[in-house]
């Protein structure tokens, strides 16, 4: 009694772990259409904001030792770029000269969502709307492709 129970948990955990990454496959193959869509749809002032987009897939514990997983696409925490003065309208002479470093993390969400100075230029969000079917397309193909593989 005590080996059967102890195979069928194998069993049942071995399945849980073979789902959980067909589920981050398809995510990430979604996830890498909203990033190619937002790159197309960002304001490209100096270019480092739509260098810096991509994504990350997480997962999350959902009620109990359910994981879901999330693609989040934005910008690259550790991305930077150093832009020359004459593009950024920086200092022309002193300490502040030469290079800045532009780190798009820092303002994404300004330019996405605007401030009371400048207008919203909103690219993530129209690409995930924009996308949605595509992205429900191909989560399920791909997460089919992959159950595919463990029969």
């Amino acid at each position: 009694m005590g080996i059967t129970t102890t195979m069928a948990g194998d069993v049942k955990q071995t399945l849980t772990k073979l789902l959980q990454t067909a589920e981050r496959r398809a995510v990430t193959k979604s996830a890498r259409v909203v990033r190619k869509e937002a790159r197309t749809l960002a304001p490209r002032e100096t270019g480092s904001l739509k260098k810096s987009l991509n994504f990350v897939v997480r997962s999350y514990a959902q009620g109990g030792e359910t994981k879901k997983a999330v693609g989040i696409v934005g910008p690259e925490k550790d991305f930077k770029v150093k832009i020359p003065d004459r593009v950024t309208g920086g200092p022309k002479r002193g300490k502040g000269r030469g290079k800045r470093a532009h780190i798009p993390q820092n303002y994404s969400h300004l330019v996405e969502l605007g401030t009371r100075r400048s207008k919203a230029k909103p690219f993530l969000e129209p690409a995930r709307l924009g996308n949605e079917k595509a992205v429900l397309t191909i989560f399920s193909q791909e997460f089919k492709t992959e159950i595919d593989k463990i029969r």
